[in-house]
């Protein structure tokens, strides 16, 4: 009782209750992806946050952790006059595509591949730290990762001491994903959206199925809002599958 308004760290921190009412609460570090990062920073900013809001159990979005090596500046609009969803879309395409981008991507890619492991587990010691356990790591794959980098990722959830890599990606890199979850022995939970007109989206109930049928590494991130969204029943989905939805 001292010690109550201390913030209390190292050896002396004590897990955040977040449970409540029997049912464990938690968060992505992606809720919090617009605070500022002093001095590359990310980390300390989010377990404050984390600290303030009594969240003591994560989903790691993988950029909390890595270096920002570039950054879309979207269009500034007026007070009468603000971008349009697709303004926004064609002047984040056409950034994307551009050198500043490419470079970005590849300096990612060879930060990944060179960052030793025990980096991350010592990211791991600062949230455990404060308090705050790191539940699964978020790492959204796209078709430009090399086998190498895959492969990367995984060994960083390990340090990170997580069974669950959750994901947005897209249906063809399900092939490449589950050898390596196999592998590596970490669960891949793939997260959907509401574009069910593409079937390379995972939205609707067979996609999700499609992809759980290939392994048993295969699980799904349950986002009720994008479900709902897709104008599905994310309850049936829940009766029907519960064993193979990881949070």
């Amino acid at each position: 009782m001292a010690l109550a308004g201390i913030p209390l760290t190292g050896a002396f921190a004590a897990q955040i209750n977040y449970k409540y009412g029997g049912v464990q609460l938690g968060a992505s570090t992606y809720s919090f992806r617009t605070l500022r990062a002093p001095d590359g920073d990310g980390i300390t900013p989010v377990i404050q946050a984390l600290t303030d809001c009594n969240v003591g159990i994560i989903e790691l979005f993988s950029p909390t952790i890595e270096p920002a090596f570039s950054t879309f500046h979207p269009p500034h609009g007026t007070r009468s006059a603000q971008p349009t969803r697709q303004e926004m879309a064609a002047a984040y395409r056409a950034w994307a595509n551009g050198p500043e981008a490419k470079k970005a991507r590849e300096d990612l890619r060879q930060w990944r591949l060179s960052t030793p492991i025990d980096h991350f587990q010592a990211v791991k010691k600062r949230f455990n730290d404060a308090g705050v356990s790191i539940f699964t790591y978020t790492m959204n794959y796209r078709e430009d990762f090399t086998d190498e980098e895959i492969d990367k990722t995984f060994l960083q959830a390990k340090g990170l001491g997580v069974k669950v890599i959750a994901t947005s990606t897209q249906q063809s890199m399900v092939k490449r994903l589950l050898p390596v979850a196999e592998k590596h022995k970490i669960y891949v939970a793939f997260h959907g959206h509401d574009q069910t007109s593409n079937p390379e989206e995972f939205a609707a109930p067979e996609s999700f199925q499609k992809a759980l049928s290939q392994s048993k590494w295969a699980r799904s991130n349950r986002d009720i809002g994008h479900f709902f969204a897709a104008g599905v029943d994310p309850v049936a989905f829940i009766d029907d599958h519960h064993g193979q939805i990881t949070h």
